[in-house]
C-alpha cells in the first residue's frame, strides 16, 4: 500500500533473441556485481583492440596501395 517494495536483485540476458531473468540470491549479488563489471571492462578492452586492429589493416593497405 505504501508503494515500498520487497528489495529484489533480477540478472536479465537475452537467449536466442528473447529476454530471460533470473533471481539473483542476495549472497550472490556481490559477485555477480563484480562479475558484471568485469565484463564490461573486458567488452571496453575487446572494442578498442578491434578498432585498432581495422584502424592498423587500413593504414596497411593505404601504405601498400602507394
Amino acid at each position: 500500500r505504501e508503494g515500498r517494495k520487497h528489495p529484489a536483485f533480477i540478472f536479465t540476458y537475452r537467449q536466442a533473441g528473447k529476454t530471460r531473468c533470473l533471481y539473483v540470491p542476495q549472497s550472490l549479488v556481490p559477485v555477480l556485481r563484480t562479475a558484471i563489471g568485469n565484463g564490461r571492462r573486458l567488452e571496453r578492452k575487446l572494442v578498442a583492440l578491434g578498432r585498432g586492429l581495422i584502424e592498423s589493416h587500413r593504414r596497411q593497405r593505404k601504405h601498400a596501395t602507394e
